[in-house]
C-alpha cells in the first residue's frame, strides 16, 4: 500500500499519510482505501463471503401500519397536495423531489 500511495504522491511516515494539496477528493481513510483499490484493480482484490451475525432488514410494526395508513390515505384522496405536504413531512419524498400520485376517479 505504501508503495501505491507513494507513486499517487502521497507522504507516508509510519501510520501517517500526507495528501497532496490539489487532491481535495481524499478526506478521509475510506478515501485512501479507495485510491490504493482503485490502482490496485478492483479485479485483483480477493471476494469473500460476510462475516459475523447478519440480520435481515425490513420495517417494524409500526413502520408498517404507517406505510399502510399513508397508501390508504393517498388512495382514498380527494386532495393530493395535502398528502404530498404529509409524505415530505414524513421523509417518504425529499425536498425537491417530485411525488407521484396515481388518482382514480
Amino acid at each position: 500500500m505504501v508503495r501505491i500511495l507513494r507513486k499517487l504522491d502521497f507522504q507516508v511516515d509510519g501510520d501517517q499519510v500526507t495528501v497532496p494539496s490539489w487532491r481535495g477528493d481524499v478526506q478521509r481513510m475510506a478515501d485512501l482505501a479507495e485510491e490504493v483499490a482503485r490502482f490496485y484493480g478492483y479485479n485483483n482484490i480477493p471476494t469473500t463471503l460476510m462475516r459475523g451475525q447478519t440480520t435481515q432488514g425490513g420495517y417494524s410494526p409500526a413502520q408498517q401500519l404507517e406505510n399502510q395508513q399513508l397508501a390508504n390515505a393517498i388512495e382514498n384522496s380527494d386532495d393530493p397536495d395535502m398528502l404530498e405536504s404529509v409524505a415530505r413531512d414524513k421523509g417518504y419524498v425529499k425536498s425537491g423531489e417530485t411525488l407521484y400520485i396515481d388518482v382514480a376517479n
